[in-house]
């Protein structure tokens, strides 16, 4: 890592195109690091792939958010890494707004990939982009039963001759589930057979 006062890759916005140009940091007391004075940037670019891979993105190789979005501490308190580089091309994000991916890759901080919108234009990016795939059934990964155990579980009901607490028993699942199952809260998406 480079020394303070030292000069670094710094992302800036030119005719529209992003590139690293070398710009003097800004001291930042960070105060996760013992009182040392750190700049966020350096931190920030020493977390960064400067190669960009094939579709342009540059990617967070650090922390990641359980959906895969760069995190980074700044000022005591964990960020966004995307937000982060749009503030540091940009400036403030006004309220309101969220930073969204053209690239569709949430480790990406290329902010020529990002761009402003609110939380249904996130919505509406996510469902016209089809990323939104509603899984059902075995397909999700939650799922502890088949759909031919689920058919099953359906004519034990349909019979009357156990209650829910042996059928739950026999399926290594809970009451709760087999309750679902009847009132189609759950796998409501499979056919009701024909006897």
């Amino acid at each position: 890592m480079a020394g303070r006062g030292a000069r670094l890759p710094r992302l800036t916005r030119n005719a529209g195109i992003i590139s690293a140009v070398v710009l003097a940091p800004r001291a930042y007391h960070d105060a996760h690091h013992a009182g040392a004075t750190v700049n966020a940037y350096e931190r920030f670019s020493a977390k960064v792939d400067w190669r960009p891979d094939e579709r342009g993105c540059l990617l967070w190789t650090a922390c990641t958010y359980p959906f895969g979005h760069g995190q980074f501490r700044l000022h005591g308190r964990l960020v966004r890494a995307h937000r982060f580089a749009w503030e540091s091309v940009n400036g403030p994000i006004p309220d309101g707004l969220c930073v969204l991916h053209q690239c569709d890759v949430p480790r990406c901080v290329n902010p020529a990939h990002l761009f402003l919108g609110t939380q249904l234009d996130n919505i509406a990016d996510r469902d016209a982009k089809g990323r939104q795939a509603r899984q059902q059934g075995e397909a999700c990964g939650k799922s502890k039963l088949t759909e031919v155990q689920v058919h099953s579980i359906r004519s034990y009901i349909a019979d009357g001759v156990l209650l829910q607490y042996e059928i739950a028993d026999m399926f290594n699942v809970t009451t709760g589930a087999i309750g679902h199952i009847k009132t189609r809260r759950t796998w409501s998406h499979l056919a009701t057979e024909v006897r």
